[in-house]
């Protein structure tokens, strides 16, 4: 019987989580652990009933003992069919049982990790295929094509998606910066790949966000077009409430975006159940979190100066198109400075429309809408001399032009300028609606501002287009709206606005009553400049710690501008404590330390200083020290010259909880093996020696199963 498509996509949602949890732990590729799982269990039809067995592990004998391993809870005997000299037979094996498909997927990584001859495959942790062909190659399975099954497989159903969240970081945020369908080599800044993938993420980010404000959340992604931690959490949450699996693909991002037609029966069956439940835990969650007093949205507001002279420059752009449309010689240089040339300017063209030349924000906004709001007194006279005078100026105009002023602000600061004054503009209309929110006057496009204009736009019956046209029309250019707008203003618009009131009279502000950043779609400098990674990378990490003194954690990260993997936690970490205050309790008991002086339970303290800080990352895995310089070693052992330290458990240091720690705290060090003089531990593939991982001595191995040996 052939097996549906839902059924395939049904298993591997429900599989997904516990591939990447062992792929996070183990170090094997979660590509390659869906693929052997599907082809082992036929998409978890065959999983040996309550043995819960997805990938055929078996348990042989030593000894005449059945080998189960620390994870497996027993074993079962079944009838199997393997390739013997070339042909298909049947013959009684026993195989591993287990309590779920989760410890199933981990047994079948640490299967593979403790297995000196797989060891060749963790050379392709970041290749899938590579790692396919290493494990077949080694005598996995007796099917000579186990290798291509696995591949074919891998590539039908693009599991390598869920391996793309582990790879090195692309993009450029800090953050986890793995954009959809990543290339193996670096591509420009601006190649169109590149480009195409930010405004994916972009466009999902704002239907992410869409999901956000349904749910309540206080907070709203920014709409940058970068993967990181937050767009991750949020990714995560909302294919959760939606019932599927968290794949980053494109019939993913349309369910999410609303093609709500496209899900299949599980899963919206899962939506019904479980996402309905999270969904209600995540609004709970969300109302917690909204807390304190009306707030200006997006960054730091402008100086009373600053804020002059970008209202100025927006008015000479708005000057300048005048002038174009005047035929004349010349253009005013938008740099914010109010000179006889932008002076002579402006009044020209308040004589062309019929208004006085005052300089307010009502001229202003008449200026950049034209017809805007002008008296009929005023238009009469636009009729009668402006008119006159518009047809003189533009005889008298011939190119070439001349720019007048000082030299013309950077690209940069004259969209700053722009968007200031859109800002102003939209809190305009903010305010009439009733919004217990205004943006900031900070000249910085971000989602606070993106949504009040989106908002606005809608009320007005205007596209969000961001142009001069939409901008102007929003500053009170009512004159020039179509027809068709018109009357969509009127019904939607019209409807809309009173339900905006209404949200707006239910919705408390921010949590913290302080003003929010909103940053402008590309972090310019003041010349318009992109900053390099390094800088962004190190504002991060300040965030960070900021965050973590604020909630009182003991824990630090380096500023070093290098996205690392202690870089990639921190930022995980702080989204998290940003979306739920409970886990900020949690990574303050997490990373409380005691004196380490208490963590020698009664050894001599090592000579070597940094061992010290060894000790307290072994206390945050629950690990004990239990041997420093004292105890009986092997002769030379760096521990008599105070350059070692044993670390164990209280309990059985061969239980499943053991094995999990003393390998995680292995996995720990070993990301830094230059440092190392020698490591030791269960992993046997993350054994060092002078900072090279090396394999000990049979027996060597076998004496350090139950505990974890490190020198420096």
């Amino acid at each position: 019987m052939t097996v549906t498509r839902t059924v395939q996509e049904a298993f591997i949602a429900r599989a997904a989580r516990a591939a990447r949890a062992t792929a996070k732990e183990y170090d094997v590729p979660a590509a390659v652990t869906l693929a052997q799982a599907a082809l082992e269990s036929d998409w978890g039809r065959a999983h040996m009933g309550d043995a819960n067995n997805y990938f055929g592990i078996k348990a042989y004998d030593k000894g005449g003992v059945p080998q189960i391993g620390p994870i497996a809870k027993g074993f079962i005997t079944l009838p199997t069919r393997e390739v013997v000299n070339g042909r298909s037979i049947t013959v009684n094996a026993r195989f591993r049982a287990y309590g779920s498909m989760a410890d199933s997927f981990r047994d079948h990584a640490n299967f593979l990790k403790v297995n000196s001859r797989y060891a060749p495959a963790f050379d392709h942790t970041d290749e899938p295929d590579a790692f396919a062909r290493a494990i077949a190659k080694a005598g996995y399975a007796t099917d000579p094509s186990y290798a291509d099954k696995l591949i074919a497989l891998m590539r039908q159903y693009k599991l390598y998606a869920y391996d793309r969240k582990r790879r090195a970081t692309r993009d450029d945020d800090g953050g986890g910066r793995d954009a959809p369908d990543a290339p193996d080599t670096p591509e420009p800044p601006d190649s169109p790949a590149r480009t195409r993938r930010r405004g994916q993420v972009a466009a999902l980010q704002g239907s992410l966000n869409e999901h956000l404000r349904r749910l309540g959340a206080p907070r709203l992604l920014e709409v940058d077009g970068r993967w990181g931690a937050l767009t991750e959490a949020a990714f995560d949450d909302v294919c959760r409430v939606l019932g599927v699996a968290a794949d980053r693909g494109p019939r993913t991002y349309r369910i999410i975006a609303g093609a709500a037609a496209t899900r299949t029966p599980e899963e919206l069956a899962r939506a019904e159940a479980d996402g309905a439940d999270f969904a209600a835990e995540l609004r709970r969650r969300f109302a917690r979190e909204r807390a304190g007093a009306t707030v200006r949205l997006g960054g730091t507001p402008l100086d009373e100066a600053a804020r002059r002279r970008a209202q100025v420059a927006a008015l000479q752009g708005d000057l300048n198109g005048h002038l174009e449309r005047l035929r004349q010689p010349t253009r005013l240089a938008v740099d914010g400075e109010w000179d006889p040339y932008t002076e002579r300017a402006f009044e020209a063209v308040c004589r062309v429309l019929g208004i006085e030349a005052e300089r307010d924000a009502r001229t202003f906004r008449i200026v950049a809408g034209a017809l805007a709001g002008r008296t009929p007194a005023e238009q009469e006279r636009a009729r009668e001399d402006g008119e006159a005078y518009a047809r003189r100026l533009r005889a008298a105009g011939v190119p070439p032009r001349a720019v007048l002023g000082g030299p013309s602000a950077p690209e940069g600061e004259r969209r700053a300028a722009a968007i200031l004054c859109l800002q102003r503009d939209l809190n305009q209309h903010l305010v009439k609606l009733g919004s217990p929110a205004v943006l900031a006057l900070d000249g910085g496009w971000g989602e606070h501002t993106a949504t009040a204009f989106r908002q606005v736009c809608r009320t007005l019956g205007l596209a969000p287009e961001r142009d001069v046209r939409t901008y102007r029309l929003i500053g009170g250019a009512l004159a020039a709206v179509t027809d068709a707008e018109r009357d969509r203003a009127a019904h939607e618009g019209a409807a809309f606005a009173e339900e905006l009131r209404k949200r707006f009279a239910r919705m408390p502000p921010p949590e913290d009553g302080r003003a929010r950043r909103d940053r402008p779609e590309e972090d310019d400098d003041e010349r318009g400049r992109k900053p390099p990674k390094a800088e962004r990378v190190r504002a991060l990490q300040e965030e960070c710690n900021r965050r973590y003194e604020a909630w009182r954690v003991r824990k630090r990260i380096a500023v070093d501008g290098k996205a690392g993997p202690e870089t990639r936690k921190a930022a995980h970490e702080v989204a998290k404590g940003r979306k739920d205050p409970g886990f900020r309790a949690t990574l303050r008991e997490r990373y409380a330390t005691p004196a380490v002086a208490s963590l020698l339970r009664g050894n001599a303290a090592p000579r070597e200083r940094r061992l010290l800080e060894v000790i307290v990352a072994a206390h945050r895995h629950g690990l004990i020290v239990t041997s420093t310089t004292g105890g009986t070693h092997a002769p030379g052992s760096f521990h008599y010259q105070g350059r070692a330290v044993d670390f164990g458990v209280a309990g059985n240091p061969y239980a499943a909880d053991a094995q999990r720690r003393f390998v995680a705290f292995q996995h720990q060090l070993a990301r830094h093996p230059a440092g190392l003089a020698e490591l030791i531990g269960p992993d046997v593939g993350r054994n060092v020696k002078y900072g090279r991982f090396t394999r000990y001595p049979a027996a060597t191995e076998a004496a350090h199963k139950n505990h974890v040996h490190c020198a420096i």
